[in-house]
């Protein structure tokens, strides 16, 4: 019988290294822009509930998943 390589059978994680590098550096902050251009974008218009929205919950749920995500790539793994 020979023996396997363990590196095979072991399952990769989803959210490896390059993942959380590209959601911590790439999609979140890009997402943060967008939700806040389009909040600015509803408020200039006079969609004051609506842009608030964007403004205070979606831009600032994008900034803090970019931090997350960016604290957990730089953690080491075990």
């Amino acid at each position: 019988m020979s023996p396997t390589p363990t590196s095979q059978n072991d399952p990769k994680p989803f959210f490896d290294k390059d993942m959380l590098s590209f959601l911590a550096l790439i999609a979140f902050p890009i997402l943060a822009l967008v939700s806040a251009v389009f909040g600015l974008i509803l408020v200039v218009q006079g969609h004051i509930l609506g842009g608030l929205v964007f403004l205070l919950v979606l831009t600032q749920a994008f900034a803090i998943g970019g931090l997350i995500v960016w604290t957990r790539r730089r953690r080491p793994r075990d």
